[in-house]
C-alpha cells in the first residue's frame, strides 16, 4: 500500500517520464545528425521511444491507464549509456576517417594457427577469398566439436564487426568465444574471460549476419581468436564456413617486417 496520494504519483511520473524523454532525444539527435553529416548510412535512431519506461517505486502501483512498465531504472540506465557510447564510439572512428572494411587483406595468412581442423578441411576453407566464398567446403573440426582459430594482423587493428557462417544441418557453430591478443590461445585456457562471447541462433549462423563488437573494447588488435565450444546440434563435427572480420587498421607499421628485424 503506498502512502502518497494518486494525483502526487501521477506528478512524479510525469516529471520522470518527461526526464527520461529529454534524455532519448537529445542521444536519437545526437546520432542521427553525426550519421546524416557523414553519410553512414544509419541515422535511424537505436533506441525507439515506445521502448521508454517510467522508472519509479510508485509506477507498478499506480491507478491510472498506462503501458509503462516499472523496470529497474539502474539497470536500463547503464544498458543505455553502453549503448551511446558504443554508437559514438563509431562516430568518432568516421569523424578521424576510419572507415570499416573487412580486415581479410590485413590479416597474416601464413602465421594462422586451428587447433582439432580436420585434414583437409582446414581454416583456409573459411577464411581464404574465393574459399570461403563456397558453402559447400568447411573449415571442419577432427576429434571433437571444438575449434580454436587465431588469427595474427600484418598491422595494428581495431575491430567493429564479425560474421561466421557454417551449414544448416546442426553442424554450425552455436557458442563462440572471442579473444584479443593471446597468440598462444589453447583449449586449455579458453574457460577464461574472454573479450566478447556469443550464442548464435540457427538463423544467424546459416546467413552468417554481422555481429557488432564493442568498439570500446575491440582495439589496439595484433591478434584475434575464435573458440568454438559447442554447434547448433549438439553433436561432435563443427563446420565452418565463412569467417570475417571487419574493422580498420590503427597505423602503417608492418607487424610481420618486425618480426623479421
Amino acid at each position: 500500500m503506498f502512502s502518497a496520494a494518486p494525483t502526487t504519483t501521477r506528478r512524479h511520473c510525469r516529471i520522470l517520464f518527461s526526464e527520461r524523454e529529454r534524455e532519448l532525444r537529445f542521444a536519437r539527435e545526437f546520432v542521427s545528425h553525426e550519421a546524416l553529416s557523414l553519410h553512414l548510412g544509419d541515422a535511424e535512431p537505436f533506441v525507439h521511444f515506445r521502448q521508454v519506461h517510467a522508472h519509479h517505486e510508485l509506477v507498478a502501483g499506480h491507478d491510472w491507464s498506462s503501458e509503462l512498465d516499472a523496470v529497474d531504472a539502474g539497470e536500463e540506465k547503464l544498458l543505455l549509456r553502453a549503448a551511446f557510447v558504443r554508437r559514438v564510439c563509431r562516430v568518432q572512428s568516421a569523424v578521424m576517417g576510419v572507415t570499416e572494411t573487412d580486415l581479410l587483406e590485413e590479416m597474416d595468412l601464413h602465421s594462422v594457427e586451428c587447433l582439432n581442423q580436420a585434414a583437409g578441411k582446414d581454416w583456409g576453407n573459411a577464411l581464404k577469398q574465393g574459399y570461403r566464398e563456397d558453402p559447400g567446403i568447411f573449415c571442419q573440426s577432427d576429434d571433437d566439436e571444438q575449434l580454436v582459430l587465431t588469427i595474427p594482423f600484418r598491422q595494428i587493428v581495431n575491430l567493429t564487426s564479425i560474421a561466421i557462417q557454417g551449414p544448416s544441418d546442426g553442424t554450425a557453430p552455436k557458442t563462440v568465444k572471442v579473444f584479443i591478443n593471446k597468440p598462444n590461445l589453447s583449449f586449455e585456457n579458453t574457460s577464461k574471460k574472454a573479450s566478447a562471447s556469443f550464442v548464435l541462433t540457427p538463423e544467424q549462423v546459416t546467413s552468417g549476419s554481422v555481429i557488432e563488437l564493442d568498439f570500446t573494447v575491440f582495439q589496439n588488435v595484433r591478434c584475434v581468436s575464435f573458440f568454438v565450444d559447442d554447434n547448433q546440434g549438439g553433436g561432435e563435427v563443427t563446420n565452418v564456413s565463412k569467417i570475417v572480420v571487419n574493422g580498420a587498421t590503427v597505423h602503417t607499421t608492418n607487424m610481420t617486417e618486425l618480426k623479421k628485424c
